[in-house]
């Protein structure tokens, strides 16, 4: 998480390859993308684009978290009282 978030080594100092998966991730919306917004590196469309990747992700994980709580809750068998 540290490597893939751009805190270790930021991701613009990756291979131009790697930099497309990784900004891709959800570890980039950690860091990279907070601070590439701060210092003014993203504009317009590319602000909007980075925004909505970072919602797109918490949908995703949020709504993977529900369905993962749900299924561990019907299997849940409490004993004793």
């Amino acid at each position: 998480m540290i490597v893939f978030s751009g805190n270790l080594l930021p991701l613009a100092l990756f291979p131009d390859a790697l930099q497309t998966a990784l900004r891709w991730q959800p570890f980039a919306g950690l860091l990279d993308i907070p601070l590439r917004l701060y210092f003014g590196q993203l504009h317009g469309h590319a602000t909007l684009g980075a925004v909505a990747l970072q919602l797109g992700w918490i949908a995703v994980l949020v709504t993977l978290g529900r369905v993962l709580m749900t299924r561990t809750w019907r299997g849940l068998e409490v004993q004793g009282g």
